[in-house]
């Protein structure tokens, strides 16, 4: 078995293609085993090696619990880049695995600009969908 740095020296070799093509062969444990070897830099690279599709997939492959702990890793920058290549019906998805805190603790990370460019990818089916997951103290905090 390798340890996470010659798992990242190789990773590092191989090109956006290659490393979806590993990532594929891959089930969700393996890749959630991987990414927990990797620090925030890394995955972060390896997003960017990313499109927004194969991003979404790897999502998919993840529960909520392991995309609150990759999302912890990324800082308010990271977030918004990653959003900004989801559309709105991902966000929701992906907000839609996250409970209020998870959501309030990623929308205190955005400032009030990335918030509004949140919300106007958002109709208004999702606004209310996801005013109605929150309380009314988070709603106050949000507003």
């Amino acid at each position: 078995m390798m340890d996470s740095v010659e798992i990242i020296d190789l990773v590092e070799m191989m090109d956006s293609v290659e490393i979806i093509d590993l990532v594929e062969m891959m089930d969700s444990v393996e890749i959630i085993d991987l990414v927990e070897m990797m620090d925030s830099v890394e995955i972060i690279d390896l997003v960017e090696m990313m499109d927004s599709v194969e991003i979404i997939d790897l999502v998919e492959m993840m529960d909520s619990v392991e995309i609150i702990d990759l999302v912890e890793m990324m800082d308010s920058v990271e977030i918004i880049d990653l959003v900004e290549m989801m559309d709105s019906v991902e966000i929701i998805d992906l907000v839609e695995m996250m409970d209020s805190v998870e959501i309030i603790d990623l929308v205190e990370m955005m400032d009030s600009v990335e918030i509004i460019d949140l919300v106007e990818m958002m109709d208004s089916v999702e606004i209310i969908d996801l005013v109605e997951m929150m309380d009314s103290v988070e709603i106050i905090d949000f507003s």
